[in-house]
């Protein structure tokens, strides 16, 4: 369990993360699956280098996550970030995000 001090903290974080309509755009994308910055690029209508910038932040967040597979990296939302941050009503059906693949 976190510290108190450490929690508010990556809380705040978290909430920093959340307040961009592209982050949120791309949030909204990936809950339905993984995927490389790519073709989160042309889903979103962004271009790559912003796309790459967009998920640093929220991975340093903690709320997405990566896996390298060749030479291509996919992104996935962390559900349990959400659900850490008392936020898992993001996941309803009809919310702002969805409910996330595995849920749905």
């Amino acid at each position: 369990m976190q510290e108190p001090q450490a929690a508010l903290t990556a809380a705040a974080e978290a909430m920093r993360a959340l307040a961009d309509e592209t982050r949120l755009h791309l949030l909204q994308v990936l809950v339905r699956q993984p995927l490389c910055v790519c073709d989160l690029a042309s889903e979103v209508g962004v271009s790559q280098p912003l796309v790459s910038h967009h998920l640093k932040t929220l991975k340093g967040a903690g709320l997405v996550a990566c896996r390298h597979e060749g030479a291509r990296v996919y992104y996935a939302v962390r559900t349990e970030a959400f659900r850490d941050l008392g936020l898992e009503s993001l996941w309803r059906p009809g919310a702002l995000l969805g409910p996330p693949a595995e849920e749905a």
